[in-house]
């Protein structure tokens, strides 16, 4: 291969970390942005941080879901770097937690809690044995090697927000076509080497980087693909792998009669097409469009009313009790899904399982809470009063207890570490996401050496992944286990629609949570796999502790 002029790029990479510093002056991230609002995206507080479960790393902040970890920093995309831009901002970049553990179809989000997506990291999948990769619009660059060696990718489909694609970003993967969009300015000389049969450009000729002669390097036969009413192709050469060696050559292919033709989006269609929730619990909802190979499949998402759901990129938030719609739309064509929201609430005698009798008692006289949004006329007045009062649970500041918001792991295990009086641990490294000092180090240390949680099997305990209610089942019956009460109670729980849903782990602690009272059911179901609001916490808190009278 040629000698690549990586110079210019190790200097700025090495520069973008040694300049980087926090912005003074923060404020709350906005819940939308737009891409023009970029440049003025505000510094994220460590109280922001904490309450939407990103983790403080250095000058970053940084968040995992599922098998993707997100990292929020100051700084500017490479793109931005190679242009000499000094235009420093807010912005994340995502890679996978462990590329080996990561399959099947990989879909990068636009934005992620307020922050806009516009960089897949350097290495960020390498060697990952995906099959197929969507890359939301907004994304602006695709870093060093991220795809390399994906041999088992098939499918890419790129953005139009796309400028740049780094050094070897698909290259030794599976891919047979890719075509790349018109907003691609450049391209690292190995970035599509390995691509076997047709890389197609739809827009102008792109600057090739790291390549003395400024030629792209391809493989064997693969036809380049460019349309006649683009420019800069008479000036553009390729470095082909042949079986005589490496070749230059001009023989770029031009397809006549203007721009590619337009495939319009014909359907839509969305998974699951109905979720019910809690009042702050969340779902996502695929979208998928039809064909496959559409000009534009852009989704939009929109709620038929937002006081009841609210809707970002296919993530679906209960906002009050009710029921409406969310429609997915590409083009001329939408598909619907099915929302009900819906209100934890006390034990209904009628309920299947369920102990209609006292579980939490009131809270005792004088209790007095702080909170501006838990009024004494809520449902849940009574336990957050309760769980308040023994010190379990806290807002998230002075007066806000915010109900609605959904609870992490490591809030959870926190709950439960004040439960056992907070006892000193000593750090030692369990989980590669837990690190020594942060807020919920302590907590997760203890439970993991009681034997209250295991983590996932990659390795990561996921602290700021939304717990949900059977993992909340189940972390309680082993703390309970732990503690050497009686936990032999159990319930038949089939009469519950979704009884079937339950975890395997799970089901144990979850018969268990119903006979004791301490889980009755949301709106008829168990809903085992819902995400848990604050307030429906407080009140599973509070019936646990209370029916163990624990002190």
């Amino acid at each position: 291969m040629r000698k690549k002029n990586l110079f210019k790029r190790c200097i700025l990479g090495a520069l973008s970390m040694a300049l980087l510093v926090p912005v003074v002056g923060a404020v709350s991230p906005p819940v939308v942005v737009q891409a023009e609002d970029i440049s003025q995206l505000p510094e994220p507080t460590d109280e922001w941080a904490a309450a939407n479960g990103w983790v403080k790393e250095g000058f970053d902040y940084v968040k995992s879901e599922g098998t993707l970890l997100y990292r929020l920093k100051y700084t500017t995309t490479y793109w931005e770097m190679q242009e000499n831009s000094e235009n420093w901002h807010w912005f994340i970049s995502v890679e996978a937690i462990d590329p080996y553990a990561t399959t099947g179809k990989v879909v990068i989000p636009s934005s992620v809690d307020g922050y806009p997506v516009l960089s897949i990291a350097r290495y960020a999948f390498k060697n990952a044995p995906i099959s197929e990769v969507v890359i939301s619009e907004g994304v602006q660059e695709v870093g060093l090697a991220a795809f390399e060696g994906c041999k088992s990718l098939q499918s890419v489909s790129l953005p139009n927000s796309l400028l740049f694609l780094d050094q070897a970003s698909f290259s030794q993967t599976g891919l047979k076509d890719i075509t790349i969009p018109s907003s691609v300015k450049a391209v690292g000389t190995d970035a599509l080497y390995y691509v076997s049969n047709s890389i197609t450009f739809e827009g102008n000729a792109p600057e090739v980087l790291y390549a003395d002669d400024g030629s792209l390097s391809v493989y064997g036969d693969v036809v380049v693909n460019c349309y006649s009413n683009t420019t800069g192709w008479d000036q553009f050469s390729l470095y082909r792998l042949t079986d005589q060696g490496w070749v230059t050559s001009t023989d770029i292919n031009i397809i006549q009669n203007g721009e590619p033709p337009v495939v319009e989006a014909t359907s839509v269609s969305v998974s699951p097409a109905s979720v019910t929730l809690d009042e702050g619990g969340s779902a996502t909802v695929t979208a998928t469009v039809e064909p496959s190979d559409a000009t534009d499949k852009t989704i939009t998402w929109a709620s038929a009313d937002p006081s009841i759901a609210t809707v970002s990129n296919g993530v679906i938030t209960g906002v009050k009790a009710g029921s409406t719609t969310v429609t997915a739309t590409c083009g001329n064509a939408s598909a619907s899904v099915a929302v009900t929201v819906t209100a934890e609430t006390e034990p209904d005698p009628e309920e299947p399982g369920t102990d209609p009798g006292e579980p939490t008692p009131d809270p005792e006289p004088g209790v007095t809470l702080p909170y501006t949004d838990v009024t004494p006329d809520a449902w849940y007045y009574d336990t957050v009063a309760d769980v308040y009062e023994k010190g379990l649970m806290t807002g998230m500041d002075a007066t806000t207890f915010a109900p609605v918001e959904t609870l992490a792991r490591a809030q959870f295990a926190i709950i439960l570490y004040r439960m056992e009086s907070e006892p000193d641990i000593a750090f030692e490294a369990t989980f590669k996401d837990v690190t020594d000092g942060q807020w919920y180090t302590d907590a997760i240390l203890w439970a993991a050496d009681a034997s209250v949680v295991t983590g996932y099997s990659n390795g990561n305990f996921g602290p700021a992944d939304k717990i949900n209610r059977e993992q909340m089942a189940t972390m309680m019956f082993r703390y309970a286990n732990a503690k050497g009460l009686d936990t032999s109670q159990r319930a038949d729980f089939s009469s519950y629609p979704d009884a079937s849903s339950v975890s395997d782990y799970a089901r144990d602690a979850m018969s268990w949570c119903v006979a004791n009272g301490i889980i009755s059911g949301d709106n008829g179901r168990l809903n085992p796999q819902g995400e848990t609001a604050r307030a429906v916490c407080a009140t599973i808190i509070s019936r646990f502790y209370n029916a163990y009278d624990l002190q």
